[in-house]
Protein backbone atom coordinates (compact mmCIF):
# COMPACT_ATOMS: atom_id res chain seq x y z
CA UNK A 1 0.00 0.00 0.00
CA UNK A 2 2.64 2.52 0.77
CA UNK A 3 4.45 2.03 -2.39
CA UNK A 4 0.97 2.39 -4.23
CA UNK A 5 0.44 5.60 -2.53
CA UNK A 6 4.41 6.44 -3.45
CA UNK A 7 3.68 5.75 -6.83
CA UNK A 8 0.25 7.97 -6.37
CA UNK A 9 1.97 11.20 -5.44
CA UNK A 10 4.88 10.68 -7.86
CA UNK A 11 2.23 10.16 -10.62
CA UNK A 12 0.59 13.64 -9.43
CA UNK A 13 3.41 15.64 -9.21
CA UNK A 14 4.40 14.22 -12.85
CA UNK A 15 1.58 15.74 -14.16
CA UNK A 16 1.27 18.54 -12.22
CA UNK A 17 4.93 19.54 -13.92
CA UNK A 18 4.17 18.89 -17.43
CA UNK A 19 0.51 19.89 -17.63
CA UNK A 20 0.88 22.75 -19.34
CA UNK A 21 2.13 23.45 -22.80
CA UNK A 22 6.13 23.59 -22.68
CA UNK A 23 6.18 27.29 -23.26
CA UNK A 24 9.36 28.60 -23.02
CA UNK A 25 10.89 32.17 -22.43
CA UNK A 26 10.57 36.02 -22.42
CA UNK A 27 10.54 38.41 -25.10
CA UNK A 28 8.33 40.93 -26.78
CA UNK A 29 6.83 41.39 -29.83
CA UNK A 30 4.88 42.39 -32.73
CA UNK A 31 3.34 41.09 -36.00
CA UNK A 32 3.82 43.67 -38.89
CA UNK A 33 1.00 43.10 -40.33
CA UNK A 34 -0.85 44.25 -37.35
CA UNK A 35 -2.12 41.42 -35.94
CA UNK A 36 -2.71 40.77 -32.37
CA UNK A 37 0.11 38.48 -31.16
CA UNK A 38 -0.53 36.07 -27.54
CA UNK A 39 2.25 34.54 -25.55
CA UNK A 40 0.45 32.54 -22.72
CA UNK A 41 3.20 31.09 -21.54
CA UNK A 42 7.31 31.89 -20.36
CA UNK A 43 9.79 29.78 -18.94
CA UNK A 44 13.68 30.51 -18.61
CA UNK A 45 16.60 28.87 -17.28
CA UNK A 46 19.34 31.29 -16.04
CA UNK A 47 22.74 30.75 -14.38
CA UNK A 48 24.84 33.89 -12.97
CA UNK A 49 27.78 33.38 -10.84
CA UNK A 50 28.36 37.55 -10.52
CA UNK A 51 30.34 38.04 -13.81
CA UNK A 52 28.64 36.10 -16.32
CA UNK A 53 25.15 35.19 -17.31
CA UNK A 54 23.91 32.28 -19.35
CA UNK A 55 19.96 32.32 -20.52
CA UNK A 56 18.62 29.51 -21.91
CA UNK A 57 15.35 30.83 -23.45
CA UNK A 58 12.63 30.08 -26.46
CA UNK A 59 9.39 30.96 -26.98
CA UNK A 60 5.95 30.03 -27.62
CA UNK A 61 3.37 32.68 -28.94
CA UNK A 62 0.81 32.87 -31.59
CA UNK A 63 -0.86 34.97 -33.99
CA UNK A 64 -4.46 36.04 -34.96
CA UNK A 65 -3.70 34.88 -38.27
CA UNK A 66 -0.93 33.53 -40.14
CA UNK A 67 1.87 36.03 -40.00
CA UNK A 68 5.50 36.49 -39.46
CA UNK A 69 6.29 37.94 -36.06
CA UNK A 70 9.16 40.13 -34.80
CA UNK A 71 10.51 39.34 -31.18
CA UNK A 72 12.98 41.42 -29.04
CA UNK A 73 15.56 41.00 -26.48
CA UNK A 74 17.16 43.35 -24.13
CA UNK A 75 20.16 42.31 -23.16
CA UNK A 76 23.11 44.42 -20.55
CA UNK A 77 25.92 43.21 -22.52
CA UNK A 78 26.93 41.58 -26.37
CA UNK A 79 25.62 38.28 -26.04
CA UNK A 80 27.28 35.26 -27.99
CA UNK A 81 24.04 33.05 -29.14
CA UNK A 82 24.13 29.62 -30.04
CA UNK A 83 20.96 26.47 -30.03
CA UNK A 84 19.91 25.01 -26.99
CA UNK A 85 18.37 21.70 -26.46
CA UNK A 86 14.04 21.37 -24.41
CA UNK A 87 16.57 18.67 -22.17
CA UNK A 88 17.71 21.07 -20.52
CA UNK A 89 14.01 22.12 -19.10
CA UNK A 90 13.43 18.61 -19.10
CA UNK A 91 16.36 17.98 -16.64
CA UNK A 92 16.11 21.20 -14.77
CA UNK A 93 12.24 20.48 -14.17
CA UNK A 94 13.21 16.74 -12.73
CA UNK A 95 15.45 18.00 -10.06
CA UNK A 96 12.63 20.37 -9.12
CA UNK A 97 10.25 17.99 -9.11
CA UNK A 98 12.44 15.29 -6.60
CA UNK A 99 12.74 18.19 -4.57
CA UNK A 100 9.22 18.82 -4.23
CA UNK A 101 8.13 15.17 -3.47
CA UNK A 102 10.93 14.86 -0.98
CA UNK A 103 9.77 18.11 1.06
CA UNK A 104 6.55 16.93 1.27
CA UNK A 105 5.57 19.93 -0.90
CA UNK A 106 1.34 19.64 -2.40
CA UNK A 107 0.42 22.42 -4.81
CA UNK A 108 -2.89 23.40 -4.35
CA UNK A 109 -3.42 23.51 -8.09
CA UNK A 110 -1.50 23.24 -11.07
CA UNK A 111 1.43 24.61 -11.57
CA UNK A 112 2.75 25.01 -15.18
CA UNK A 113 6.08 24.66 -15.65
CA UNK A 114 5.67 25.13 -18.45
CA UNK A 115 27.73 42.91 -38.58
CA UNK A 116 28.77 46.56 -39.85
CA UNK A 117 27.17 49.64 -39.45
CA UNK A 118 23.93 50.30 -40.88
CA UNK A 119 22.67 53.52 -39.04
CA UNK A 120 24.40 56.06 -37.26
CA UNK A 121 24.23 55.21 -33.42
CA UNK A 122 23.24 51.28 -34.28
CA UNK A 123 25.28 48.67 -34.84
CA UNK A 124 25.39 45.04 -36.10
CA UNK A 125 26.97 42.43 -33.44
CA UNK A 126 25.93 39.43 -34.57
CA UNK A 127 23.40 37.82 -37.06
CA UNK A 128 22.73 34.02 -37.98
CA UNK A 129 20.30 31.65 -38.68
CA UNK A 130 19.97 29.32 -36.16
CA UNK A 131 17.36 26.70 -37.01
CA UNK A 132 13.73 28.28 -36.85
CA UNK A 133 15.26 31.68 -36.17
CA UNK A 134 16.82 34.62 -38.12
CA UNK A 135 18.37 36.46 -35.67
CA UNK A 136 19.91 39.54 -35.43
CA UNK A 137 21.92 41.28 -32.10
CA UNK A 138 22.44 45.07 -32.71
CA UNK A 139 23.99 47.53 -30.45
CA UNK A 140 21.57 50.64 -30.18
CA UNK A 141 22.13 54.25 -28.43
CA UNK A 142 19.50 56.38 -29.06
CA UNK A 143 16.08 55.15 -29.01
CA UNK A 144 15.03 57.21 -32.45
CA UNK A 145 17.30 55.80 -34.33
CA UNK A 146 16.89 51.80 -33.31
CA UNK A 147 13.41 52.57 -34.82
CA UNK A 148 14.73 53.50 -37.57
CA UNK A 149 16.84 50.79 -38.10
CA UNK A 150 13.60 48.34 -37.44
CA UNK A 151 11.89 50.02 -40.65
CA UNK A 152 15.09 49.37 -42.63
CA UNK A 153 15.16 45.91 -41.40
CA UNK A 154 12.09 45.21 -42.10
CA UNK A 155 11.66 46.98 -45.82
CA UNK A 156 15.18 45.26 -46.40
CA UNK A 157 14.01 41.53 -45.81
CA UNK A 158 11.12 42.27 -47.86
CA UNK A 159 8.45 42.54 -44.88
CA UNK A 160 5.20 44.73 -45.55
CA UNK A 161 4.39 46.53 -42.64
CA UNK A 162 1.82 49.56 -41.30
CA UNK A 163 2.68 50.97 -38.09
CA UNK A 164 5.17 50.02 -35.27
CA UNK A 165 3.80 49.59 -31.94
CA UNK A 166 2.98 53.11 -30.66
CA UNK A 167 4.60 51.82 -27.20
CA UNK A 168 8.03 50.25 -29.17
CA UNK A 169 10.03 53.36 -28.82
CA UNK A 170 9.17 54.77 -25.01
CA UNK A 171 10.06 50.84 -23.83
CA UNK A 172 13.04 51.29 -26.04
CA UNK A 173 13.89 54.75 -24.87
CA UNK A 174 13.69 53.23 -21.05
CA UNK A 175 15.99 50.43 -21.75
CA UNK A 176 18.45 52.64 -23.18
CA UNK A 177 18.31 55.43 -20.13
CA UNK A 178 19.02 52.66 -18.27
CA UNK A 179 22.22 51.16 -20.41
CA UNK A 180 20.75 48.42 -22.03
CA UNK A 181 22.09 48.68 -25.04
CA UNK A 182 21.99 45.21 -26.47
CA UNK A 183 18.48 44.10 -28.46
CA UNK A 184 18.02 40.77 -30.12
CA UNK A 185 16.44 41.43 -33.15
CA UNK A 186 14.04 37.18 -33.65
CA UNK A 187 12.31 36.63 -37.20
CA UNK A 188 9.83 33.77 -36.62
CA UNK A 189 6.64 32.62 -38.40
CA UNK A 190 3.40 32.34 -36.12
CA UNK A 191 -0.19 31.16 -36.66
CA UNK A 192 -3.51 30.94 -34.59
CA UNK A 193 -2.41 27.39 -33.39
CA UNK A 194 0.46 27.89 -30.50
CA UNK A 195 4.15 26.74 -31.69
CA UNK A 196 7.25 26.37 -29.76
CA UNK A 197 10.34 27.29 -30.71
CA UNK A 198 13.44 25.75 -30.36
CA UNK A 199 15.40 27.38 -27.26
CA UNK A 200 18.48 29.37 -27.62
CA UNK A 201 21.05 30.08 -25.57
CA UNK A 202 22.46 33.69 -25.11
CA UNK A 203 25.92 34.14 -22.75
CA UNK A 204 26.86 37.62 -22.05
CA UNK A 205 28.83 39.65 -19.07
CA UNK A 206 26.85 40.92 -16.33
CA UNK A 207 27.44 42.24 -13.11
CA UNK A 208 23.70 41.28 -11.88
CA UNK A 209 21.52 38.45 -12.67
CA UNK A 210 19.04 39.94 -15.38
CA UNK A 211 15.76 38.95 -16.84
CA UNK A 212 13.97 41.44 -18.62
CA UNK A 213 9.94 41.43 -18.37
CA UNK A 214 8.97 44.90 -19.16
CA UNK A 215 9.32 44.09 -23.03
CA UNK A 216 7.00 41.52 -22.94
CA UNK A 217 4.40 44.16 -22.79
CA UNK A 218 4.43 44.47 -26.09
CA UNK A 219 2.35 40.97 -26.60
CA UNK A 220 -0.93 40.41 -25.65
CA UNK A 221 -3.07 38.58 -22.44
CA UNK A 222 -2.36 36.40 -19.63
CA UNK A 223 0.87 34.90 -18.80
CA UNK A 224 2.33 31.72 -17.07
CA UNK A 225 6.16 32.40 -16.01
CA UNK A 226 8.55 29.42 -14.92
CA UNK A 227 11.97 30.88 -14.25
CA UNK A 228 14.64 28.42 -12.61
CA UNK A 229 18.09 30.40 -11.15
CA UNK A 230 21.54 29.27 -10.89
CA UNK A 231 23.56 31.36 -8.66
CA UNK A 232 27.08 30.76 -6.85
CA UNK A 233 25.01 31.61 -3.71
CA UNK A 234 21.43 32.74 -2.87
CA UNK A 235 19.97 36.33 -4.00
CA UNK A 236 18.58 39.51 -2.95
CA UNK A 237 15.31 38.52 -4.34
CA UNK A 238 13.58 41.60 -3.97
CA UNK A 239 13.25 42.39 -7.29
CA UNK A 240 11.73 38.94 -8.48
CA UNK A 241 9.16 38.62 -5.66
CA UNK A 242 7.51 42.23 -5.92
CA UNK A 243 7.19 41.74 -9.49
CA UNK A 244 4.34 39.08 -8.44
CA UNK A 245 6.34 35.99 -8.80
CA UNK A 246 6.18 33.02 -6.15
CA UNK A 247 9.03 31.43 -4.58
CA UNK A 248 8.64 27.69 -5.11
CA UNK A 249 11.51 25.81 -4.16
CA UNK A 250 15.24 26.60 -3.24
CA UNK A 251 18.15 23.93 -2.95
CA UNK A 252 21.92 23.40 -4.24
CA UNK A 253 22.60 21.17 -7.22
CA UNK A 254 25.91 19.14 -7.82
CA UNK A 255 27.95 19.77 -10.65
CA UNK A 256 26.89 16.28 -12.44
CA UNK A 257 23.23 17.35 -12.17
CA UNK A 258 24.54 21.03 -13.31
CA UNK A 259 26.27 19.53 -16.48
CA UNK A 260 22.91 17.85 -17.68
CA UNK A 261 21.00 21.08 -17.71
CA UNK A 262 23.95 22.49 -19.67
CA UNK A 263 27.93 21.58 -20.15
CA UNK A 264 28.97 25.23 -19.89
CA UNK A 265 26.75 26.10 -16.48
CA UNK A 266 29.27 23.56 -15.41
CA UNK A 267 32.08 25.40 -16.19
CA UNK A 268 30.75 28.68 -14.54
CA UNK A 269 30.54 26.87 -10.67
CA UNK A 270 33.59 25.80 -8.73
CA UNK A 271 31.10 24.36 -6.15
CA UNK A 272 27.24 23.82 -5.85
CA UNK A 273 25.10 26.39 -7.00
CA UNK A 274 21.87 27.20 -5.34
CA UNK A 275 18.88 26.83 -7.43
CA UNK A 276 15.91 28.04 -6.96
CA UNK A 277 12.32 28.01 -8.93
CA UNK A 278 9.76 30.80 -9.21
CA UNK A 279 6.26 30.93 -10.97
CA UNK A 280 4.31 34.01 -11.93
CA UNK A 281 0.78 33.58 -13.22
CA UNK A 282 -0.99 37.00 -14.45
CA UNK A 283 -1.59 39.54 -17.13
CA UNK A 284 1.58 40.46 -19.19
CA UNK A 285 0.70 44.51 -18.42
CA UNK A 286 1.21 43.94 -15.12
CA UNK A 287 5.14 42.93 -16.14
CA UNK A 288 6.15 46.88 -15.43
CA UNK A 289 10.17 46.36 -14.05
CA UNK A 290 12.67 43.91 -15.46
CA UNK A 291 14.54 41.14 -12.94
CA UNK A 292 17.53 42.58 -12.20
CA UNK A 293 19.08 41.06 -8.97
CA UNK A 294 22.59 40.53 -7.16
CA UNK A 295 23.55 37.97 -4.12
CA UNK A 296 21.93 38.63 -0.69
CA UNK A 297 23.40 41.66 1.54
CA UNK A 298 24.13 38.76 3.92
CA UNK A 299 26.64 37.42 1.76
CA UNK A 300 28.43 41.06 1.35
CA UNK A 301 29.22 41.34 4.39
CA UNK A 302 31.62 38.83 5.19
CA UNK A 303 33.20 40.23 1.41
CA UNK A 304 33.48 43.32 2.67
CA UNK A 305 35.15 42.61 5.57
CA UNK A 306 37.94 40.63 3.92
CA UNK A 307 38.43 42.82 1.02
CA UNK A 308 39.22 46.41 3.83
CA UNK A 309 41.50 44.05 6.19
CA UNK A 310 43.16 42.24 3.20
CA UNK A 311 43.84 45.65 1.65
CA UNK A 312 45.96 47.51 4.31
CA UNK A 313 43.22 49.45 5.28
CA UNK A 314 42.05 48.06 8.42
CA UNK A 315 43.93 50.76 10.07
CA UNK A 316 42.11 53.23 8.83
CA UNK A 317 39.01 51.58 9.31
CA UNK A 318 39.42 51.41 13.27
CA UNK A 319 41.42 55.45 13.16
CA UNK A 320 37.60 56.14 11.94
CA UNK A 321 35.61 53.80 14.46
CA UNK A 322 37.65 54.88 17.87
CA UNK A 323 38.84 58.00 19.26
CA UNK A 324 42.19 59.05 18.92
CA UNK A 325 43.71 58.79 22.17
CA UNK A 326 42.02 55.38 22.86
CA UNK A 327 43.57 54.46 19.62
CA UNK A 328 47.30 55.40 20.91
CA UNK A 329 46.53 53.25 24.16
CA UNK A 330 45.80 50.61 22.06
CA UNK A 331 48.52 50.67 19.46
CA UNK A 332 51.29 51.64 21.86
CA UNK A 333 50.38 50.09 25.09
CA UNK A 334 49.47 53.51 26.94
CA UNK A 335 47.67 53.92 30.07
Amino acid sequence: MKVFKALLVLSLLFAFLISCPQVLADKGGFSPSGYEVFESGQKAIIAWNGTDEILILSSDVNSSQESKVIEFLPLPSNPSVSEGEKLSFYEVEDLVGTYLYYTGFRPKGPIPLAAGDVRKMVEITFHEKIGAHDLTVVRAEDAQELISWIEDFLSDIEIEYGSLPSVLEDLFSVYVDEGINFFAVDVIDANSTTRSVEPLIYEFKSSRLYYPLRISTLFSGDTDISLFTITTRELNEESILKGGFQKIAQFNIKQEALGKINPSMAIMFSNNPCLCFYKYEGSLENLKDDISARFSFFWVIPSIAVAIFSSGTALTLLLLLFPKKRMERILHGSH
